[in-house]
């Protein structure tokens, strides 16, 4: 009895360790968010808010103890104090997912697809056109749930870094199918931070009049990696994100990678 009793306990020491270990592999965050070296508003051009005021004056300096007025004649008129201007509004402020910048990189590029040269987008650009992507395929054109991105570009792939608050996705504002992705991604945060990492590591291809990417490449999601087309064909995923994207509804037929640089052409 004693025997099977601590074989038992070694059984559930080996199991509580396994799920440590395979549950700490999902609860990852790169050292490059944890460090704080970018933030949203950094890597993805979104403005800061900026508190909005509340027409409240400066406090004034009072002295110590009681103060004793001056003394005033009876017949001394107490002038009439003149109306107090309306308190003013508090300015309204941008919603947090105003992106600027990234409509500005994304006006240029337009612009540039109209001529005859290839376009060259930069990492910096690419982290800009992700987030406002994102944003606009969101109810509202909220992405309060992207915390940060950041990318790097190779000859051979892209690198693409994201980290999602997974609590603060609208899901209720999504189709019902989604709904599957949100029973997924939830269970894979911690229950006591609800920030998931996930990185796309590939090389986009245009082929059959399809843009996406190759078939080598992978999503990770803490440290664990899966084929991409195997987790974008997972119901409720495909849901959210198409695998491919028709050519004829973007301005480019050809797409390349130079060191840095994500180049479109005709």
């Amino acid at each position: 009895m004693k025997k099977a009793l601590i074989a038992l306990l070694a059984l559930l020491l080996i199991f509580a360790a396994g799920y440590f270990y395979f549950t700490s592999r999902f609860h990852y965050l790169p050292e490059w968010y944890e460090q704080g070296e970018y933030s949203a508003s950094d890597s993805m051009g979104i403005e800061p808010e900026i508190p909005a005021g509340d027409g409240s004056m400066p406090e004034e300096a009072y002295p110590e103890g009681p103060v004793t007025p001056p003394d005033t004649p009876p017949s001394a008129a107490i002038p009439k104090q003149p109306d107090s201007p309306p308190a003013a509004k508090p300015r309204v402020q941008p919603p947090k997912t105003s992106n600027p910048q990234g409509n500005k990189t994304v006006d240029r590029i337009s612009r540039e697809l109209s001529g005859s040269e290839p376009v060259k987008i930069s990492a910096g650009e690419l982290d800009q056109i992700v987030a406002l992507s994102i944003a606009q395929m969101m109810p509202g054109q909220n992405a309060d749930f992207l915390k940060a991105v950041k990318s790097s570009i190779g000859t051979e792939k892209i690198d693409l870094e994201m980290i999602v608050d997974v609590n603060k996705i609208p899901w209720e504002q999504l189709p019902s199918q989604a709904r599957l992705a949100q029973t997924l991604l939830t269970q894979l945060a911690s229950s006591s931070n609800s920030e998931l990492y996930m990185k796309v590591s590939g090389a986009p291809v245009a082929k059959e009049e399809q843009l996406g990417f190759d078939d080598n490449s992978t999503i990770q999601i803490g440290k664990i990696s899966y084929p991409l087309k195997t987790f974008l064909a997972m119901p409720g995923i495909n849901q959210i994100v198409p695998s491919q994207i028709p050519l004829k509804s973007v301005p480019f037929k050809t797409v390349s990678l130079e060191e840095g640089f994500l180049v479109l052409g005709k």
